[in-house]
């Protein structure tokens, strides 16, 4: 008996493909049969796996035997062995993703002359094969009302052809399919759809949404898999649709300009020149200024002020940190050109820096 990460092709041993699948959290005894029912725990995304296919032999690796088949791990439907979802209107996608097969099965063969159980099918199985598709995104996910740039939607794909574990190059219909999303706003319920331009067997998962004119609102981002290429302002039309298995929903907001902020992470240090004497803090002021202004200039409009109590002792020689934080910054012109001001003092002196490395 042996687990295997990947099967062997030659004098493959049943004992070792029942190892295999319980350590891949199947369960499997010695009925050889259990081994092509749901409970095995087959990693559906392997390449070389059970598929229906009606013949006894198909798997000979030897080119030059009566029963090769170069193509049998793809089935009688040329799915490889999988039934993805089908939707029958875009809006669809929204109660058939759930982040994991989103709604896409797996066909175990029954038995018989029509789906007869072949062993030899395991010969290449690869337990921890990986989906074709993953890590759907939305680029930026915050964006501010009618603007003109768009949002790039993509999600992470295989491309090319895998011994070990499927593609959708190594599907001869889907291969010919274009990703696609489903943008719905959560409170004011517009949509937006729209596919990439070439198909996802040539490795194409991304696309540009348009957002100008979309309400504020949080989105929720829908993949899908359409069967012809369509355009954001394109009708509807009637094509056949599946979900895109492996992705969960994203977001991305449009807001109001005023509420579009980012964080500026820094941190204070003050050194105590040599022969110079213990000073103790107990105040830091922080200043996030415009570039034009000094210190002790009056606060403009969209300029922040941050006071905190602390208490820090340098010695002579000793560089120490103050402190460390984030602050939030509302203003986008002080965000291209903010100078930091820090002060820290005590009951009788006070010393002021603006020594800031913009990270």
């Amino acid at each position: 008996m042996a687990v295997y990460d990947i099967l062997p092709t030659e004098n493959l041993k049943w004992d070792d493909i029942r190892d295999t699948l319980n350590a891949g959290e199947g369960v499997v005894d010695n009925n050889a049969i259990n081994a092509f029912k749901e409970t095995s725990g087959i990693n559906v995304w392997s390449k070389h796996k059970p598929v229906v296919l009606a013949v006894n032999f198909c798997q000979d690796f030897n080119s030059g035997a009566a029963n090769y088949n170069s193509t049998w791990w793809q089935g009688s439907d040329g799915n490889c062995g999988l039934v993805p979802k089908t939707l029958f209107n875009f809006s669809e996608v929204i109660e058939n993703t759930d982040g994991e097969m989103n709604g896409w099965t797996y066909n175990l063969p029954k038995g018989g002359s029509s789906q007869p159980y072949r062993l030899g099918d395991f010969a290449g199985y690869c337990k921890y094969a990986n989906p074709p598709i993953y890590n759907l995104l939305a680029t930026p996910n915050k964006v501010v009302y009618n603007t003109s740039t768009p949002v790039s939607i993509s999600a992470g794909i295989r491309v090319g052809t895998d011994a070990k574990q499927l593609t959708f190059a190594d599907f001869p219909t889907l291969k010919n399919y274009y990703f696609g999303v489903y943008c719905l706003g959560r409170q004011r319920g517009f949509k937006a759809r729209a596919t990439s331009n070439s198909n996802v067997g040539s490795g194409n998962a991304g696309l540009e949404l348009n957002v100008k004119g979309l309400p504020v609102d949080t989105y929720d981002v829908y993949p899908f898999l359409a069967e012809s290429p369509v355009a954001q302002t394109d009708p509807d039309k009637a094509m056949t649709l599946y979900t895109l298995p492996n992705l969960k929903v994203y977001q991305f907001e449009i807001v109001n300009e005023y509420e579009l902020y980012y964080e500026i992470s820094w941190e204070v240090k003050f050194t105590v020149r040599e022969g110079g004497t213990t000073k103790r803090f107990t105040n830091l002021r922080l200043d996030f200024r415009f570039p034009d202004k000094d210190y002790d200039d009056p606060q403009d409009v969209g300029e922040v002020r941050e006071n905190y109590d602390i208490d820090v002792s340098a010695s002579a020689g000793q560089t120490v940190t103050v402190k460390t934080g984030t602050t939030t910054i509302l203003s986008t012109e002080l965000l291209k050109g903010c100078k930091i001001w820090a002060r820290v003092s005590n009951n009788t002196e006070s010393y002021t820096g603006n020594n800031y490395v913009r990270g």
